[in-house]
């Protein structure tokens, strides 16, 4: 009953300002209430905007603008039926978090279906909007001076942008959460530093937990987390929170162990070096060649602007003034943080993999502010608040036309390649992109780019095929046919033969082309009717073009 009440009066103070304005109380443009519901009603009815356009154009269904949250979808699936993985019976890790496709398939046996993803990426998008915005008002404010109506009705707007609020929800991945359990963290940090009640630490346990378990890169902010705790004196909270880290991770890596699975998921081996080097032991040897190149590799427009938010809070610490001194702690926990994603974090991929720490920069400038590192002039603290973060928001609203042509794109691609092999073509099949061919689908599906195969991940040597090793792992699995881009596996097997290639735009796809391969050839007239009857009903920007057996064109 305790634990309720503490989570009752954490609700009841998400608002609170840490200390009194200088504003009177009775403008509106004082309260940080005000401001969390008008940034959270506007991301709320720009994200709805966008979902309603998505499903606009892909002819009134919900689809994602990646194929990747399919794949948590079939993992979940199959987590009710006793695997961890794609295929029944056979185990792997496609799943780059450790918690995601459990809480997909508690939705997913509560009957929420494809819906899953969204249900979870919407409202954690508001609450993540809803913490910032908090924390940013509380902050700055009071600061602007005359521009602070302005900035009541600016920030908002570039806050939303900053945090790729409109777009994200509809990737129907975890990041969403993972931007919400880092600000979470921060925020409750932040009011054990200024020495609120013992409400604030629920806040901190919870977001530790996520940051550790929803994406591996939070496992550098949950330790960072801890090690606040402690700076703080709450030796207890920090131990609480180690045990409860390490053992959700001892028992993930166990029962991976346990099905001859490394401890990082292949999504995470096939795209991270970090991660690579480190289940090798080679991690400080390939860190040193990446701090040996560091003048290159900030040259990268985001690392610049990571590395400038990560110098301000930094300055923050320093020349923080009296008051401000309590906020150290997180501006140093901010920094590390900044940093660390600058040497081993991962960038785009339809603008998702930075959200997370340009939420955390965003916290720490204004956190910075708050500490006193700050103009006089309250235009002057305005102006340097609205131009830096409407020079990280521009790097995202470029993108929000995509967002309903990356789900038309989706829905051209691999929606209809799932459709084929579940209406028309019932076959074990090969992919190298497997998301909606795998869900709602019992039959096999080899993915020979690896996240659901592990067999076929240590296979593709230096992310190249042999034909030789192609044609041994089908034979295994006794595929009947694969559907891949020529672009990832351009040297297949002699025996494969070339039917037919699927034409969409391209977005968020690897490739406009999808060519289809038959290798057991007892089947090719049953598959070039199945064919026949699927290119009828392609929509609108799906074509299908059919190969003859003498000549392989396009």
């Amino acid at each position: 009953m305790q634990f309720v009440s503490a989570l009752i009066k954490m609700g009841k103070t998400l608002h609170q300002t840490d200390e009194p304005t200088q504003i009177s109380s009775n403008k509106p443009f004082s309260k940080p209430i005000s401001f969390q519901i008008f940034s959270t009603a506007l991301v709320a009815l720009g994200s709805a905007f966008f979902i309603f356009l998505s499903i606009y154009k892909s002819d009134g269904k919900l689809v994602y603008t990646l194929d990747d949250p399919y794949i948590h979808l079939a993992v979940a699936e199959n987590i009710l039926n006793g695997t961890f993985g794609i295929n029944s019976g056979e185990f792997s890790s496609p799943s780059s978090s450790i918690i995601w496709p459990y809480l997909l398939a508690i939705l997913l046996k509560l009957g929420v279906g494809e819906l899953s993803p969204l249900a979870y990426s919407f409202p954690m998008g508001l609450a993540s909007i809803w913490i910032l915005s908090g924390w940013v008002w509380e902050s700055t404010e009071k600061h602007f001076g005359r521009a602070r109506q302005v900035a009541f009705f600016l920030l908002p707007l570039l806050l939303a942008l900053c945090l790729n609020a409109f777009g994200l929800p509809m990737t129907g991945m975890e990041h969403s959460t993972h931007v919400f359990s880092s600000l979470l963290l921060l925020w409750g940090l932040a009011r054990l530093s200024e020495g609120k009640g013992d409400t604030y630490v629920i806040a901190v346990y919870v977001g530790i937990f996520l940051c550790a378990t929803i994406r591996f890169e939070g496992l550098a902010l949950a330790f960072l987390g801890i090690g606040g705790l402690c700076l703080l004196k709450r030796w207890r909270d920090a131990l609480a929170n180690f045990t409860i880290i390490a053992s959700a991770l001892a028992i993930y890596a166990t029962y991976m162990n346990a099905h001859g699975l490394p401890f990082f998921p292949s999504s995470v081996l096939t795209k991270s070096e970090l991660a690579v080097s480190a289940s090798q032991g080679d991690l400080f040897d390939n860190l040193g060649d990446s701090i040996s190149h560091l003048k290159p590799f900030l040259l990268k427009k985001w690392r610049m602007v990571l590395l400038f938010f990560s110098v301000y809070a930094a300055a923050g610490i320093i020349f923080a003034n009296k008051t401000g001194r309590k906020y150290r702690i997180i501006l140093a926990i901010c920094t590390i943080a900044i940093l660390a994603h600058i040497i081993g974090g991962k960038y785009g991929f339809f603008n998702r993999y930075q959200v997370y720490v340009v939420g955390i920069s965003i916290f720490s400038l204004a956190t910075a502010i708050r500490a006193g590192l700050r103009f006089r002039n309250g235009l002057a603290t305005f102006a340097f608040t609205a131009i830096v973060l409407g020079y990280v928001s521009d790097r995202y609203s470029g993108s929000l036309l995509d967002i309903p042509k990356a789900s038309e794109n989706i829905y051209q691609q691999q929606y209809q390649m799932g459709r084929f092999v579940k209406e028309y073509f019932p076959e074990r099949v090969a992919v190298n992109d497997l998301g909606w061919v795998s869900f709602k689908n019992d039959l096999y599906v080899l993915d020979l780019w690896g996240l659901g195969s592990e067999e076929a991940r240590k296979l593709r040597n230096n992310d190249v095929w042999k034909p030789d090793d192609l044609e041994s792992i089908s034979r295994r699995h006794s595929v009947v046919f694969a559907m891949i881009y020529r672009e990832w596996i351009p040297d297949v097997p002699k025996n494969w033969e070339h039917v037919a290639t699927l034409e969409t735009s391209q977005i968020t796809s690897a490739s406009p082309f999808v060519f289809f391969y038959l290798m057991d050839l007892t089947k090719r007239k049953e598959m070039e009717n199945a064919l026949e009857r699927f290119s009828e009903t392609l929509p609108e920007g799906a074509t299908l073009h059919m190969v003859s057996r003498e000549a392989d064109t396009l």
